[in-house]
């Protein structure tokens, strides 16, 4: 191709700062107990062992500090895959399942797409502690 070849990733550089800043999460993930699930599922039948033991699970993720308690999509989500371990979601279903994981941060793609990072305790306290040291130097340089 003509033109001049593309820089080293080491020399780039990106002048579009973010919209917004990472969001930090624990490691130990969301304390306290899962939400309910509904008593049966939208199509009447009772929820499996394995979609209980995944949405218990679900709701102690660091992911799930970010959710609220009564959103209908996880809900969904908890159906979606009711029906794909029992053998009957479609192709839509599995795209739909897949949107709503996005939406969530529910793979890796989808938490940095939502700035949001997996740290410890401490890397959260250092986090809260730094904007004010950085304050402080600031005024030391301008004072």
């Amino acid at each position: 191709m003509p033109g001049p070849s593309p820089k080293p990733d080491s020399e780039r550089r990106n002048r579009t700062k973010p919209t917004f800043e990472w969001t930090l999460l624990p490691a130990t993930g969301r304390k306290g107990p899962a939400p309910k699930l509904p008593a049966k599922t939208p199509d009447r039948n009772p929820w499996s062992a394995t979609t209980k033991s995944w949405w218990s699970k679900l709701w102690h993720t660091p992911q799930a500090t970010q959710w609220r308690e009564d959103d209908d999509e996880l809900y969904r989500l908890a159906w979606l895959r009711e029906r794909f371990w029992l053998g009957q979601a479609t192709g839509t279903d599995q795209n739909v399942m897949l949107a709503i994981e996005d939406r969530h941060g529910l793979n890796d793609k989808a938490m940095m797409n939502l700035r949001w990072r997996i740290v410890t305790e401490e890397q959260i306290t250092q986090a809260r502690e730094r904007p004010a040291a950085d304050v402080r130097r600031r005024l030391r340089v301008v004072g």
